[in-house]
C-alpha cells in the first residue's frame, strides 16, 4: 500500500492532473458558447483527464467502478442505453439509429466516471478547476456577447481574412462583386478567394449557440457567487449574468429567451420555498413526460396556430407537434424508431397541403421541436417511461445537494427542460453534448459547495 503523500506536495502526476482539468475548464467555458459542434469534443477529453486521473494519480482504474448513485437510477440509465439499441433495429434509418446510441451509451459512461472522480477530489483541486472555469466563462460570455451585438464582427473578419474557415451550414452569405454586379456564391463556392468579399453572419441560424450557453450558465453562476475570493465574486457573477442576458435577448432564440425567464423564476422560487419547489419541479417533469402527446395536440386543437399575435415559427410548431401526435398515435407502445422522424418527414414532404388559415403545411418537421413529443413518438411508451425515471432520478439527486446549491441546480434543470420542451431534435449531437456537460457541471458544483462547507 502506497504512502499517503502531504497535501502540500502533490506527485507530477497530480500537478498533471490539476492543470488538466483547469484546462480544460478554461477552454470549454470560452468556447462552447460560440463553438456548439466542436464543443461535442469536450465530455470525452473530460472524460480522458479523468481515466488519467485513476491511473496515474490513484493508480486504480478499478476505483471508478464504485459510485453511491441510487440503484433504480443505474438500472434506469441501463435500460434506457440498452432499449435505444433495440429499438434502433425498426428505425428506418438503422445505421444512423446505432451511431446516435453509441454516443449517448458514450456520455452515459463518462458521466458515471467523472461523477465518481469528483466525489474524490479535494478541495483545492476543486477551487483551482473553479476559478479557472469562471474566468473561461467571463471571457466565453463577455465573447458571445460582443458578437451578437456587433453582427458577429470577429466571425465576419476571420471568415473574410481565411476563406477555408467558411462552412457551408446555413450560418453565412458570402458576397462578391463579379462584373460589377453583387452576387450571392453557392456554398459550393465559399471557400475560394475573390476580391471585395462582404460576409454575413445569420444570428438566427447560431441559435445553438445561446442553448448551450444556457445549458452551461446556471453552474458557471454558482462558482462565480462563490468564487474564493469573496471581493471578485459579485464581478464575476455579474458580468457572466448580464453578458449571457444580453446575448440571449439579443439573438433570435425565443426558445432561450423563455427558458432564461423561467429557469431564473425557478432559481427564486427554489431560494424562498425550498420545501414546496422539489414537488413543484417533480410534479412538472412527470406531467411533460407522460402527458407529452395530449399537452403537444392542445394548442392546435383549441386553434391557437391561426392566432396572429403568436410569432410565426411558433405557429409553424403547433402544426408540426399536432402532425406527430397524430402519427405517434400509430405506434405507442414501441415508437418509429430513432431518428425516424426526418425520414419520414422527408417522404410526407411529397403529399403535404397547405391548409386554409395555417402559416405552413400540415407536416412533419426534420425533428420535432419538443423532445418529450419526439420520445413518444421514436421510443413509444416504453422509451417514455425510462425517461421519466432517469428525470426522476437525476431530481432525487438534486434533493440531496447542499441548500447553496439547489437553486442553480433546480435552475439548470428547468433550463434543460425548457430547451427540449420548444427548441431542437433529441438526437443532434452537441445537443447531447450539452446535456451531459450540464449534469456534469452541475456535479462538480455540488462537489465544490460540499468543500466549501466542509471548510466553513
Amino acid at each position: 500500500m502506497s504512502k499517503t503523500r502531504p497535501v502540500n506536495k502533490p506527485s507530477n502526476s497530480a500537478r498533471i492532473f490539476v492543470a488538466l482539468l483547469s484546462g480544460l475548464m478554461l477552454a470549454l467555458y470560452m468556447l462552447a458558447p460560440n463553438m456548439p459542434r466542436p464543443s461535442v469534443a469536450f465530455p470525452f477529453l473530460l472524460g480522458g483527464v479523468f481515466v488519467y486521473y485513476f491511473l496515474a494519480v490513484e493508480g486504480n482504474l478499478r476505483a471508478a467502478l464504485k459510485g453511491n448513485e441510487e440503484r433504480f437510477f443505474l438500472a434506469a440509465l441501463a435500460g434506457f442505453a440498452g432499449y435505444l439499441f433495440l429499438n434502433s433495429l425498426w428505425s428506418l434509418t438503422t445505421p444512423a439509429a446505432l451511431g446516435k446510441s453509441v454516443f449517448v451509451l458514450l456520455i452515459i459512461l463518462i458521466g458515471l466516471l467523472i461523477s465518481r472522480a469528483l466525489a474524490r477530489q479535494p478541495r483545492e483541486v476543486l477551487e483551482r478547476a473553479a476559478h479557472y472555469a469562471v474566468i473561461g466563462c467571463v471571457i466565453g460570455t463577455l465573447l458571445a456577447c460582443f458578437e451578437f451585438s456587433t453582427d458577429h464582427y470577429l466571425a465576419r473578419m476571420l471568415y473574410t481574412a481565411f476563406p477555408s474557415i467558411r462552412g457551408g451550414d446555413k450560418t453565412l452569405d458570402v458576397l462578391v462583386t463579379i462584373n460589377g454586379k453583387l452576387v450571392n456564391l453557392p456554398q459550393s463556392e465559399f471557400q475560394k478567394h475573390y476580391d471585395n468579399t462582404i460576409i454575413r453572419v445569420s444570428s438566427a441560424a447560431l441559435n445553438r449557440n445561446l442553448s448551450l450557453l444556457l445549458l452551461l450558465f446556471w453552474p458557471a453562476l454558482f462558482l462565480a457567487n462563490h468564487h474564493t475570493n469573496q471581493k471578485l465574486a459579485p464581478f464575476f457573477a455579474g458580468i457572466i449574468s448580464v453578458a449571457a442576458a444580453v446575448s440571449i435577448f439579443i439573438g433570435h432564440s425565443q426558445t432561450a429567451q423563455i427558458a432564461l425567464i423561467l429557469s431564473t423564476a425557478a432559481f427564486f422560487f427554489v431560494r424562498y420555498f425550498p420545501s414546496l419547489s422539489h414537488k413543484a419541479i417533480l410534479s412538472a417533469w412527470c406531467i411533460a413526460v407522460i402527458l407529452a402527446l395530449p399537452l403537444a395536440a392542445a394548442p392546435y386543437k383549441y386553434g391557437l396556430h391561426k392566432s396572429e399575435w403568436i410569432t410565426a415559427s411558433f405557429r409553424d410548431r403547433m402544426i408540426i407537434w399536432d402532425t406527430t401526435v397524430e402519427q405517434a398515435k400509430k405506434t405507442p407502445w414501441f415508437g418509429i424508431g430513432i431518428r425516424s422522424t426526418r425520414v419520414l418527414s422527408k417522404e410526407m414532404k411529397k403529399t403535404q397541403v397547405k391548409l386554409p388559415g395555417h402559416i405552413a403545411p400540415r407536416r412533419l418537421g426534420l425533428h420535432t421541436h419538443n423532445q418529450f413529443l419526439q420520445v413518444w413518438f421514436e421510443l413509444g411508451a416504453i422509451g417514455a417511461v425510462l425517461l421519466l425515471v432517469i428525470g426522476i432520478g437525476l431530481l432525487n439527486g438534486i434533493r440531496r445537494m447542499s441548500d447553496q446549491v439547489k437553486p442553480y441546480t433546480y435552475a439548470a434543470f428547468v433550463a434543460a427542460c425548457l430547451v427540449a420542451a420548444f427548441g431542437w431534435g433529441l438526437w443532434q449531437t452537441w445537443l447531447l453534448s450539452g446535456y451531459g456537460l450540464s449534469v456534469i457541471l452541475v456535479r462538480f458544483a455540488s462537489e465544490y459547495s460540499d468543500r466549501a462547507n466542509a471548510r466553513t
